[in-house]
């Protein structure tokens, strides 16, 4: 068959009685814009295709190749790709399939594997993948009846400079530095399927931001049910922009119930905190749990930073404290409690500081438009209002303590509108307040 659009050859024969197959054929298609045209598509290159069938009728072998050159789909410019097969069919196909690319965005490109599928199972053996050379290999046995699959897959990209094409592509900037190497293992039991990942980074550098070296380990179980999942970071040498440095990162983090109402659980800490302007941060650390993100959301948090510095010679020895939230996609509700101790700046010093803030109604004023809680020296509407963070019952002049707030106190710090409420009060130790 000839024709401006395609040519198609075919020549052999097919014998039933002897179950005996000897076929070939080619496919060639100058030009596939008009081909493509034609179904309504846009796309341009050169085809061509050339194939065999032989040996047994009933379980024939297949070998061939198909080759697009100087492809274009769209905008995107492929390149010359090429697929090529070595296959057994009958009972239980098996054989090897390879897919190469070059020219394209990902340069050279390749990817092959061998493969049996007997009994609703599908072997994968001798995985390889490699582009932007970064290599991908491993195995899988996948139970095609219920999609449970045992396999192990590593990855390997000791460049990620090569990454520069991807990263030009969504204008990202500068491509990244360092490598990256890591492992994924699936393994199925009692109609469970699982994963662990365990994923090492060395030297990164991307955006603007460092990292001397990072390990994840993660392990999701039930992916296919009710998975949960558990996982660790380690980081070091993190680096930002305006001197962003953190010496440590470490990470612990849960989650259960993912596709119920998920709750979140995680411990973080840091160490070695620098960052513009002469902050400092000795240690932090962060424990906190989220509920219900799919429904009526929650969190709880714990918090702690020791050795904290400032600009203009400010220090604090510690902080301390705890937050909640509750119906945080609904009508949210907050509360804060933090204690900072041992703060000092200039000639003044303090020896505690407690911060108490209590917010309802969060939603409805920022749907009217309200701007956020300040209270008065009473309650009620006021000619003259002070910050949330004043202190009510400790304010006195030059730093010395007053009587503590009581029952007449009551309404200072409050501030009420149609319901919505906001609290905040800040109150110096007794006796607590002098100067070096």
């Amino acid at each position: 068959i000839a024709s401006p659009l395609l040519t198609v050859t075919a020549m052999g024969m097919a014998d039933i009685a002897r179950d005996l197959a000897d076929l070939h054929w080619t496919l060639t298609t100058p030009d596939l814009a008009p081909v493509a045209a034609a179904y309504g598509q846009d796309a341009a290159g050169r085809l061509n295709a050339k194939g065999e069938a032989t040996g047994a009728l009933s379980a024939p072998r297949l070998t061939g190749a198909l080759t697009a050159e100087a492809l274009r789909v769209g905008a995107n410019r492929l390149g010359a790709v090429s697929l090529s097969h070595d296959v057994t069919l009958g009972d239980a196909p098996a054989g090897r399939i390879a897919l190469s690319a070059r020219g394209g965005p990902l340069g050279a490109a390749d990817i092959a594997t061998d493969f049996t599928l007997a009994d609703d199972v599908l072997t994968v053996t001798d995985l390889t993948a490699r582009a932007l050379e970064a290599d991908i290999a491993g195995r899988a046995v996948i139970d095609t009846a219920d999609g449970l699959a045992d396999a192990d897959l590593t990855l390997n990209a000791p460049n990620l400079a090569t990454l520069a094409p991807v990263f030009d592509a969504l204008n990202l900037g500068a491509p990244p530095q360092g490598a990256i190497r890591g492992d994924v293992a699936l393994r199925h039991a009692g109609g469970k399927q699982n994963a662990d990942l365990t994923l090492t980074a060395d030297r990164v550098a991307a955006m603007g931001y460092g990292l001397g070296r990072a390990d994840i380990s993660a392990a999701a179980r039930d992916l296919l049910g009710a998975p949960e999942a558990t996982g660790t970071l380690r980081a070091e040498r993190i680096s930002g922009p305006d001197g962003l440095a953190v010496a440590l990162v470490t990470l612990d983090g849960t989650g259960t119930d993912l596709t119920g109402a998920p709750v979140l659980r995680a411990k973080l800490t840091a160490e070695g905190l620098e960052g513009p302007g002469g902050i400092g941060v000795q240690t932090a650390a962060l424990d906190g749990e989220a509920r219900d993100l799919t429904g009526t959301p929650a969190a709880d948090l714990d918090f702690s930073l020791r050795g904290l510095t400032g600009p203009g010679g400010v220090t604090a020895a510690r902080i301390t404290g705890q937050a909640t939230g509750a119906d945080l996609t609904g009508d949210p509700a907050a509360t804060l409690r933090a204690a900072i101790e041992d703060m000092s700046a200039g000639d003044a010093a303090v020896a505690r500081v407690d911060l108490t803030a209590d917010m309802r109604g969060l939603d409805r004023r920022r749907r009217r438009g309200h701007r956020p809680a300040r209270h008065a020296d009473r309650a009620g509407p006021a000619r003259r209002r002070r910050p949330a963070w004043r202190d009510h019952g400790a304010r006195g002049r030059g730093g010395r303590a007053r009587r503590p707030a009581d029952r007449r106190d009551r309404g200072r710090g409050r501030r009420r509108r149609g319901g919505r409420d906001a609290v905040a009060a800040a109150r110096v130790g007794q006796g607590a307040a002098r100067r070096a």
